[in-house]
């Protein structure tokens, strides 16, 4: 096949392919790769230079080598490699055979390495160039510039409006191939959807379909109200009073139509029903703080935020008032029963649960004190009924109250502190009550008499029970002139049996004798030895006391053992012979008496006694009794 053949053949085809189009959709691409060139298949088609050994009736001198053997490379392009130019090319010279000479050999400068002219049409396949069918025919499969022709090459071939080569099929020329771009210019119909133009395109323009004739969406949102909608804006938002956007209905924004519609409602649950956390106007969320009291929603009050104790609660379930049945713990509120009575476990003001130790005074729950504690003996009982004060007719054990008769008053069974209910033998000496003593016992003996009226002590001058001898004093004994030791136990009178207390002093309405001394001793006791003698002094103070017309104030002294007056027979008994001295005419005021005595010789133990008359002359005045003993003598 001469060249000329192959050139008939190649307009042939493409007319073919031209004819083709008008019937179909035409993929320029597609069509080239499917009729003209499958490379390695021993025949040279459109597109290739040579194929394995069909080299088309081309030789090294058909491409300007002077000899040499043309072969096919893997790719259908000549393999010039084993040709040999002539050696005259790339001399400067175009010799005969050659078309160029641009004084070298290197290809891809216009002029190749054969001294052949690299140019379109020329039936080589020059660098750059895609095809080269021997022309620079258009529609042939190769374009006029050796490219191969087709949509997406980026130039507009025959059959094309467009062609901008960048294999898209969402602008205004679809031109993506491989998923049936057209090179024609976009339309509403093409099936292509033209971005930012278009918002479907269903290859048709008939309404109706889901896509418009404008090539929009059908539906809400698109703008149109179409049948059945009472609406539509186009905004593509359920915000405002038209929902358009996801999900929305095109119908007028109504509450319960789920779309929250802005400025509107607070709210749209899709019904409207109240408590089920939004109001049944669609205007509360139900939520406590909004300043909507939702009934619905168990609210009583709401003031707008969730804080408590400013007269509604946190949770606005309360309106912090007592009396509500709520207890406001944040409002002051320790308890809340639902009423404003006190007396009944929350007082009426609820900030008592009127229980004691709560550091108030429940006065109507019975409390007189209330102390933050059940503790007694603090100045409050365990119970608050009491302030543990003496004289509150409470007796308040712990407090250390053992009566309590209502009033401060000693003497009365009760003591003014509450300490003792005046009982002998409580350990307490109740003055008020006439004790002078209380040894916690009703045992007489031991120190206070049975009846607390008597104290019983050592050095009281009274022998008691467990005494040897008391003789006033607890000095020590010694012998001379004290008998009776410190703690009354050791009687060491020399006369045996302890001879009692002696005062040394005596007084009567009309004598008062005082100062006594018997044989150098003032203590009241004195030892001397039988017959001898012994001094005696004292000091009498005369008063006048009762009358007698002519009478004289006598005063008498002397010895006796027991309680007769001593007799002059040495046995000293009897009192016949009246007192061994008697001082008359005493004057008013103090009289010293200063006298002799001889002892007793019979031993034992004998008083010294005073005794006064008022009469003529000294006269025996009788038997005093021992009331009138100032000393005790131990005649040995």
């Amino acid at each position: 096949m001469t060249r000329s053949d192959r050139l008939i053949l190649q307009s042939l085809l493409a007319l073919a392919l031209l004819v083709g189009l008008s019937q179909c959709r035409f993929d320029p691409v597609a069509t080239v790769q499917t009729t003209s060139s499958v490379c390695g298949n021993g025949h040279q088609e459109i597109g290739e230079a040579c194929d394995l050994s069909d080299l088309g009736g081309k030789s090294c001198q058909d491409l300007g080598y002077e000899r040499g053997t043309l072969s096919c490379d893997q790719n259908c392009h000549y393999d010039t490699t084993q040709c040999v130019a002539s050696v005259l090319c790339g001399n400067g010279i175009v010799d005969p055979g050659e078309t160029c000479d641009d004084g070298n050999r290197a290809p891809a400068d216009g002029c190749s390495s054969s001294c052949q002219l690299e140019a379109c049409g020329n039936g080589i396949l020059d660098p750059g160039e895609a095809c080269d069918d021997g022309n620079t025919t258009s529609g042939d499969g190769c374009g006029a510039t050796c490219q191969l022709e087709g949509c997406g090459n980026g130039i507009v071939d025959p059959g094309e409006t467009c062609d901008d080569g960048n294999n898209a099929n969402t602008d205004d020329c679809p031109d993506d191939v491989q998923h049936g771009g057209t090179c024609q210019s976009a339309t509403c119909g093409d099936g292509f959807v033209w971005i930012g133009h278009e918002g479907c395109d269903d290859g048709n323009t008939t309404p109706g379909d889901g896509c418009g004739a404008t090539c929009q969406l059908e539906g809400c949102g698109n703008g149109v109200v179409d049948p059945g909608e009472t609406c539509d804006d186009g905004n593509n938002a359920n915000t405002d009073d038209c929902p358009d956007g996801t999900g929305g209905t095109c119908q007028s924004a109504t509450c319960g139509d789920g779309f929250v519609w802005t400025g509107n409602e607070m709210c749209d649950d899709g019904n409207t029903t109240s408590g089920d956390g939004c109001s049944s106007d669609c205007i509360s969320d139900e939520s406590c703080g909004n300043g909507i009291v939702d009934s619905a929603a168990g609210e009583v009050c709401d003031d707008g935020n969730n804080t408590s104790d400013d007269g509604c609660s946190a949770n606005c379930l309360s309106d912090e008032s007592c009396g509500n049945g709520i207890v406001d713990s944040a409002a002051g509120e320790v308890c809340d029963d639902g009423n404003n009575t006190s007396g009944d476990g929350c007082s009426s003001d609820c900030i008592s649960d009127e229980t004691c130790g709560n550091g108030i005074v429940d006065s109507a729950a019975g409390e007189v004190c209330d102390d933050g504690n059940t503790t007694s003996g603090d100045g409050c009982s365990s119970d608050c009924k009491s302030n543990e004060s003496c004289g509150n007719g409470i007796v308040d054990s712990v407090a250390g109250e053992v009566c309590d008769d209502g009033n401060n008053v000693s003497g009365d069974g009760c003591s003014a502190d509450c300490l003792s209910d005046e009982s002998c033998g409580n350990g307490i000496v109740d003055s008020a009550a006439g004790e002078v003593c209380d040894d916690g016992n009703n045992t007489s003996g031991d120190g206070c008499s049975s009846d607390c009226l008597v104290l019983d002590l050592c050095g009281d001058g009274i022998l008691q029970v467990g005494e040897a001898c008391d003789d006033g004093n607890t000095d020590p004994a010694n012998t001379t002139d004290d008998f009776c030791s410190a703690d009354c136990t050791v009687n060491s009178w020399p006369c045996g049996e302890w001879p009692g207390y002696m005062p040394t002093r005596y007084d009567s309405c009309r004598f008062t004798m005082h100062d006594v001394t018997v044989n150098g001793s003032t203590t009241g006791y004195a030892v001397v030895q039988a017959g001898a003698t012994f001094p005696t002094t004292a000091t009498i103070n005369y008063q006048h006391c009762g009358y007698c017309p002519g009478c004289i104030v006598q005063g008498y002294t002397g010895l006796m053992a027991g309680p007769a007056p001593a007799s002059d027979d040495g046995t000293l008994s009897g009192c016949n012979h009246g007192w061994q001295e008697c001082d008359s005419s005493l004057n008013f005021g103090d009289n010293s008496l200063n006298h002799t005595f001889t002892a007793p010789s019979q031993p034992g133990t004998y008083y010294f006694r005073f005794g006064s008359t008022l009469d003529y002359s000294c006269v025996s005045w009788g038997c005093p009794d021992e009331t009138h003993n100032l000393f005790a003598l131990c005649v040995q």
